[in-house]
């Protein structure tokens, strides 16, 4: 292991972050994990700047990109089973108010669906 740390290191981050509310993360996490189990966890942004602190980094730059995803499109991502599509749907009908607020859900006459979702760009130095 090497011990040698150099004076002015960066770190960057790129990842989906959650709500702050803790309803609509377990919603939102609970929705991500049934598409795909391997899912563990989205941070919310405030989660992931006490983490870089907390590590004795210096946040020097933080963005959030907020972009939408069809939803039929990130299902056959994972290639989810038709009942497992009907239950993500549920979920996103259903979801309560924090996390309906942060997923931003859209329907349309024809049943296409699609929601939000946020990056967070991060950059921290030492």
């Amino acid at each position: 292991m090497c011990a040698y740390r150099a004076p002015g290191g960066r770190v960057g981050l790129v990842d989906q972050i959650g709500p702050e509310d803790k309803r609509g993360a377990e919603h939102k996490n609970a929705y991500e994990k049934l598409r795909d189990p391997s899912h563990v966890w989205e941070y919310s942004q405030k989660a992931w700047e006490e983490m870089f602190t907390e590590a004795g980094l210096r946040i020097v730059s933080a963005e959030v990109s907020r972009s939408r995803l069809d939803f039929n499109w990130w299902t056959k991502m994972q290639n989810n089973d038709p009942d497992t599509v009907v239950r993500l749907r549920v979920m996103l009908t259903q979801a309560p108010q924090a996390a309906h607020e942060y997923l931003e859900p859209e329907f349309t006459d024809s049943g296409d669906a699609s929601f939000a979702i946020r990056q967070l760009i991060l950059i921290a130095e030492k």
